[in-house]
């Protein structure tokens, strides 16, 4: 090696590195109503152009309004129908939600309810977001909410996805 400082002595060791690439994805088809009739299932897509080999995703800003959280199921399915429920009804009778989910989260799943202090949790167990790793990124993703009781609606506000991938 050479630079201004002057010459270095060459090494045996060699090294090798992977460079990947974090980007985020917000939805752009929110917000949608999750009707108060009946038990509704409501889908936001989004689409996703980029190309890469997933090594991490999260989903990030999942915000919306709804009583009874209990009532609620949402399914992340990505462009290859791959799916994984990560968020099964929790907390009981409170109200409306604003959570970032990564499995690699300090916090565990045991949710602060409601969940309106943005932060960061696992997916409901046995949900892993660990499943989308090594499959292609590109293509629609959905996040699919079920309203599984009558009498209760809302909206979701707000979702996006942060994933890392390499090229």
């Amino acid at each position: 090696p050479s630079n201004f400082c002057g010459d270095g002595s060459w090494s045996n060791t060699s090294f090798k590195f992977d460079t990947e690439s974090c980007l985020e994805y917000t939805s752009t088809n929110v917000p949608i109503t999750i009707p108060t009739v009946g038990t509704p299932t409501v889908n936001s897509v989004l689409n996703i152009s980029d190309k890469g080999t997933i090594t991490d995703l999260n989903v990030l800003n999942l915000t919306g309004l709804h009583s009874y959280l209990s009532d609620l199921r949402f399914t992340l399915f990505a462009p290859s129908m791959t799916n994984v429920i990560i968020w099964n009804q929790p907390c009981g009778s409170t109200d409306n939600f604003n959570i970032n989910f990564d499995q690699a989260s300090m916090l565990g799943n045991g949710w602060l309810c409601p969940p309106i202090n943005g932060l960061t949790y696992q997916p409901s167990i046995p949900g892993t977001l660990d499943t989308y790793f090594g499959q292609s990124l590109k293509g629609q993703w959905r996040l699919q909410v079920q309203d599984l009781a009558n009498d209760d609606g809302g909206s979701l506000q707000s979702w996006k996805i942060k994933t890392c991938m390499t090229s």
